[in-house]
């Protein structure tokens, strides 16, 4: 939405990624900042109002940035008005900057758009991120009913961008969950909020959880909560997830990662990985491990595989081994390029998602992309700062 105003050859000066991004961010903080003072965004022609609100005192590391959808769907317009005003002030937050968004849209799945992810709400996470206001470590979303069943949808496409997702009672509408391995997942609807069977619904989710957990102790981390005296208003005894959230933290940079694309929207990025946008097909799924510096890619459904590296991944000081499918397909030593510190800093405007090697993998072994065919000398980290960790349809006019 707003061109970019650094001067790239100068950024190709500096040997500190992270002098690189302050370079890159500090002429977008106006633009964004605008944006977040008009309060709303347009995109693919479609407009999304909002409201935000600091809540309490900043921490030391900024806010934490909790996204709240709220319930309506497809009815009149001034009935999801009355749901986004009534869900600004819906909860009794601490400290952190509550988010609530007007969906673009008064339709029954209106915070699953194609354009509402990783479009609008990307771009948001990056404004707060441009800005230095927030925590990147802890961003949250929720949604209560109709954004509820936002949140079914998009925290398999966005987990990657979030510490916690938690969804208040809405239908899943065959949302896939295998992709939330490495975020804190969360259910919540009363014993009695039968229609849809959006109780009996959140329970086989949960069921789902607890078995995914079971084969893979170390992922899969969740929450879910049924409330044995509420219909699908839960007088606000959903609050508890806030509470939760206070102990969660992103996990950026996972060293496993199951990826399974979902039915309806898919994406390109997840994690480290990547998929041509050509190949992008529903259902398809792809698994990546890196332990020490063999970097393991499970597929049956791709051929090509994108891989982004950066030195919390592996060690660029020793060889890099990769295996697409069983077969070792790539050993030797890469170095970090500036020009892809660059175009990864342009994709998420995040400073834990800074990566200075790309390459992609096949059968038929690797192929340095663009960016980085130009590898000469080191880049300088600063490991102070560096990163060391190592989502039948149907309509739903409920309202909260």
């Amino acid at each position: 939405m707003q061109p970019a105003s650094y001067d790239k050859n100068l950024l190709k000066n500096l040997k500190d990624k992270n002098e690189i991004y302050r370079q890159m961010i500090t002429p977008l903080k106006n633009g964004r900042q605008k944006v977040l003072e008009d309060g709303e965004l347009t995109m693919w022609g479609n407009t999304m109002k909002f409201c935000y609100r600091k809540i309490g005192s900043k921490p030391q590391r900024g806010f934490p940035l909790i996204f709240g959808l709220h319930g309506g769907g497809g009815c009149d317009a001034s009935e999801n008005d009355q749901q986004w005003d009534n869900h600004k002030q819906l909860y009794d937050l601490e400290d952190c900057i509550w988010f609530t968004p007007r969906s673009p849209e008064d339709a029954w799945k209106m915070w699953h758009k194609f354009y509402i992810d990783d479009t609008m709400i990307d771009y948001i996470i990056q404004s707060f991120l441009i800005l230095e206001w927030i925590d990147p470590n802890r961003v949250f979303i929720s949604g209560y009913s109709a954004g509820g069943y936002g949140v079914y949808k998009i925290s398999p496409r966005m987990s990657d961008r979030f510490a916690g997702c938690a969804m208040m009672p809405g239908h899943p509408n065959g949302a896939d969950i295998t992709s939330v391995r490495n975020t804190f997942f969360s259910l919540q609807v009363g014993k009695y909020d039968s229609p849809y069977n959006r109780n009996t619904i959140c329970a086989e989710y949960g069921e789902k959880l607890k078995t995914l957990q079971k084969k893979d102790p170390d992922g899969y981390d969740h929450f879910v909560l049924i409330h044995e005296d509420c219909e699908h208003l839960m007088n606000l005894k959903d609050k508890i997830v806030f509470d939760i959230f206070k102990f969660k933290v992103i996990n950026y940079l996972p060293k496993y990662v199951i990826w399974k694309q979902c039915n309806d929207v898919q994406k390109t990025n997840f994690y480290w990985l990547e998929i041509p946008k050509q190949k992008l097909k529903a259902g398809a799924q792809v698994i990546g491990k890196i332990e020490n510096n063999f970097i393991t890619i499970t597929s049956d459904d791709y051929d090509e595989v994108i891989i982004n590296l950066n030195n919390s991944l592996v060690n660029f000081n020793e060889v890099i081994s990769v295996r697409f499918n069983n077969s070792e397909v790539f050993k030797n030593s890469y170095f970090e390029n500036i020009d892809t510190v660059i175009a990864s800093i342009e994709r998420k405007f995040d400073p834990y998602l800074i990566f200075g090697v790309r390459f992609s993998v096949s059968k038929s072994g690797v192929n340095l992309l663009a960016e980085n065919k130009q590898i000469n000398e080191k880049m300088e980290v600063n490991d102070e700062d560096e990163n060391d960790q190592e989502n039948k349809e149907e309509e739903d006019d409920d309202e909260e």
